[in-house]
């Protein structure tokens, strides 16, 4: 469909975390306060065609807490795990073709995820 994206990270400079996706009527782009060693929270912009840009603050998450709580509680029976067992597997096989291609040089596929075992309930 003609979309381009890309990704990098460089330490040689002061850090600077930054993720962006833009379209032709409407982006949003969310920029680090600080390293994430010591989070200080967001700035989330979104971008509408015809009008000003939008700016809120979105305060620091213990994302890894967050994370182990969900675990522990799909383990306890509650609440289903987030992320499934399907998604993570699809996880792994883009990080692979991203270091296969980077290797190669070339548009490398990604294998589709074949489930052998009973998902974790």
């Amino acid at each position: 469909g003609g979309a381009c994206a890309l990704i990098s990270a460089l330490r040689a400079t002061r850090f600077v975390g930054r993720f962006g996706v833009f379209g032709s009527r409407v982006g949003v782009e969310v920029r680090d306060r600080a390293h994430p060693e010591t989070p200080r929270g967001w700035d989330v912009s979104t971008y509408l065609s015809g009008r000003e840009r939008e700016t809120v603050y979105v305060p620091p998450n213990d994302s890894v807490r967050a994370n182990l709580d969900s675990f522990a509680t799909a383990i306890a029976g509650g609440v289903a795990y987030p992320v499934t067992q399907r998604e993570m597997l699809a996880n792994v096989a883009a990080i692979e073709a991203i270091m296969r291609s980077a290797g190669s040089g070339r548009i490398e596929p990604i294998a589709q995820p074949a489930i052998t075992q009973p998902a974790i309930t």
